[in-house]
């Protein structure tokens, strides 16, 4: 509305003579023509105004502000429509094209760009959102679900590899439809025209399948060739062999995974997750009993971790090498995140900033996963690293190499069965005045000799290496051989620790320790379980922080653990360095508000546990965390944003004024 403006006194005659129009006659116009706009109001000769007499007085008396604004209304317009006249044959062109590189450890970019582009995608997705129609937008999304399908088909009939490996990068459908089925090839020749099998029908429905994902930029039709296809910008990530691939997610995600989802509104009826409902078995015991698709599931984890550039993302925005001199990660699988770490700050990666005054650097990693684990993933993380792999033993303790790592490699990584609910086979720090020895590298080989559940052989907190000659009804030699060959490839001396006496039992220690500030790392392993669950892994890691097994667990093997303790009320030994030592997790975080894209689409992977493990399992926000942490004995010291999905939340021991008080609510 127009700033009212002060009311003239009458002009004389004089003044309309002049030709120009006064701006105070055009004033004393606007005030008249704002009145007749407001019922009630007078003209200055005091009748009413009831409306104005003719179109063209009202034109001629509308106030210039109206006339900036509508320029102002026109000019955007046509800005408007201007980019769109250039954005629509432009996006024609872009089709199918990515003008942003792949999210890679060489391609991530600083901070502040990368939450400019995140915040940009955002803004174009609210956009999009805002200009389709409400009914179109979700009949989309409920259209999406052809997609996951589509990438699952490519996947599984490998086209990505066998347009790579064409001459030139391209193939016919035809001569595609012969590779990816070669059994079409088969069909008789006077049934070729006729059978659905025959490769002429092959052909014709993939080239469907194709245009479908092409649709969309997976895959690439020659517009000059119709039916010649090659790999997209997008497709080559479904290569088996591409450093960076995601066939083994495009195959989990559309095989087992999907399948899993089908249940999912019984499961929120019931309570039961919807894998079980689907596969008939509990998550983990169904992998368990299906080898080859254990398989897929963990290179699905390993691709996961790399999707964007995770690994390198967590590597770098985390001063680690500041953190601690140790780095266990718990549940690590194959090592590839410990091995980004290790690379970037490893002690030779952080011989510059040492000679400055800073962090001397990580000094060693190693990853403590189920010991059936130990084998495979030392033998692949060999085979991806070669000499940044340490050389371990049976048990996977690090050996003696002398050898200093090379800059930009990883220090030596071993490799350590154990549990991660059992606070003793968790390789832990030692005291300041004590070798502390590392019994889960015994129970290792107790493991992997079979001898792990023995009811005569165990692995205690305060004894070592305890066997009973006689409940385990093995020759006392025998049991002292196991024990020298478990020293022996770990390349450490066998110090006795006990004597032997009438029943015949001996306790021998191994002095293996980890020296200096410890930190345990968790990467996707906390959502997987129930709060219950995650206090008692939790608890586990804060007992070895403390630098003593807990009850939790007090002997590795032998009689059944008892009930769970709490942890918070384990008395902390004196002098132990426990400010330099934590727990890092790293977790995606639930922030409720915040869009698909600046999640990273947490929200879905929430909704995956909910099917993958029922109402107990799931991201949390980070007051949940706080909670969680606070039950075990922890306390969260400080949250680190990444340039990917994960934040890393550190955590140290509860002090002594953050154990008086209560712990949050859940």
């Amino acid at each position: 509305m127009p700033t009212p403006k002060r009311r003239q006194p009458p002009q004389s005659e004089d003044q309309h003579a002049d030709p120009r129009p006064s701006s105070r006659g055009a004033d004393s116009a606007n005030a008249e023509s704002n009145a007749s706009s407001r019922p009630g109001m007078s003209s200055r000769d005091g009748s009413e105004i009831v409306g104005s007499s003719s179109t063209s007085a009202a034109a001629a008396t509308l106030p210039p502000v109206k006339y900036t604004c509508r320029s102002f209304c026109m000019l955007v317009l046509g800005c408007v429509f201007g980019a769109l006249a250039i954005l629509i044959p432009a996006s024609r062109l872009l089709r199918g094209k990515h003008l942003a590189p792949a999210l890679t450890p060489e391609t991530l970019p600083p901070f502040a760009i990368f939450g400019g582009v995140i915040s940009l995608m955002s803004l174009l997705d609210s956009v999009t959102f805002a200009l389709t129609p409400p009914n179109m937008y979700l009949f989309k999304h409920m259209m999406s679900y052809l997609h996951t399908v589509q990438i699952y088909s490519a996947a599984e009939l490998r086209l990505a590899d066998l347009l790579h490996d064409a001459p030139g990068g391209s193939l016919h459908v035809d001569a595609l439809a012969q590779q990816a089925v070669p059994e079409c090839a088969a069909v008789p020749a006077a049934e070729r025209s006729s059978s659905p099998a025959s490769c002429h029908a092959v052909a014709l429905r993939l080239n469907r399948l194709l245009r479908a994902l092409a649709a969309y930029g997976v895959f690439a039709e020659d517009a000059s060739a119709p039916g010649l296809w090659s790999n997209s910008g997008a497709s080559v990530f479904l290569r088996e062999a591409h450093p960076h691939s995601l066939r083994a997610v495009a195959l989990n995600f559309g095989g087992v995974q999907y399948r899993m989802m089908e249940q999912l509104p019984a499961s929120i009826r019931s309570g039961v997750a919807s894998f079980a409902l689907t596969h008939g078995d509990e998550f983990w015991a169904w992998y368990q009993a299906h080898p080859a698709e254990h398989a897929v599931f963990d290179t699905t984890m390993t691709q996961l971790g790399r999707v964007g550039g995770a690994d390198a993302a967590i590597a770098q925005d985390v001063p680690w090498g500041s953190r601690a001199s140790v780095l266990v990660d718990v549940g690590g699988g194959y090592g590839d995140m410990l091995a980004a770490i290790l690379a970037q700050h490893g002690a030779a990666a952080a011989a510059p900033a040492a000679a400055g005054g800073s962090s001397s650097g990580l000094q060693a990693g190693i990853v403590l996963d189920l010991p059936d684990t130990v084998a495979p993933a030392r033998a692949l993380y060999a085979q991806r690293h070669g000499a940044a792999l340490a050389t371990t033993g049976a048990a996977g303790a690090p050996a003696a190499t002398g050898a200093a790592p090379v800059h930009g490699t990883p220090p030596p990584i071993s490799f350590v069965g154990g549990d991660m609910f059992n606070a003793a086979t968790i390789p832990s720090p030692a005291a300041p005045d004590t070798l502390r020895a590392q019994y889960a590298l015994v129970a290792g080989a107790l493991a992997s000799a079979g001898l792990a559940n023995h009811s005569g052989i165990r692995v205690c907190s305060h004894e070592g290496l305890v066997v009973d000659a006689a409940a385990a009804a093995l020759p006392a030699a025998t049991v002292h051989r196991i024990a020298a060959e478990a020293a022996a490839s770990l390349r450490a001396a066998l110090v006795a620790a006990g004597s032997s006496d009438a029943a015949g039992t001996a306790a021998v220690a191994f002095p293996l320790q980890l020296r200096g500030p410890v930190g345990y790392t968790l990467r996707d392993i906390v959502h997987d379980w129930s709060d219950e669950h995650v206090v008692r892994i939790l608890g586990s890691l804060r007992t070895a922080l403390a630098g003593r097994a807990g009850p939790l667990a007090t002997c590795f093997g032998g009689s059944a653990d008892g009930a769970a303790p709490d942890f918070s009320s384990v008395p902390l030994p004196a002098g132990h360095p426990s400010t330099h030592d934590a727990v890092f997790l790293v977790a995606r975080l639930v922030r409720p508000g915040v869009s698909f894209i600046e999640s990273f689409g947490t929200n879905d992977a929430d909704t995956v546990m909910l099917g993958a493990f029922g109402t107990t399992a799931g991201e949390r926000t980070q007051g949940h965390f706080e909670a969680l942490l606070c039950r075990a004995g922890l306390a969260l010291r400080r949250v680190w944003p990444t340039r990917s999905h994960y934040f890393v939340l550190e955590a140290g021991l509860r002090s002594a004024a953050e154990a008086a008080a209560p712990c949050p609510a859940l």
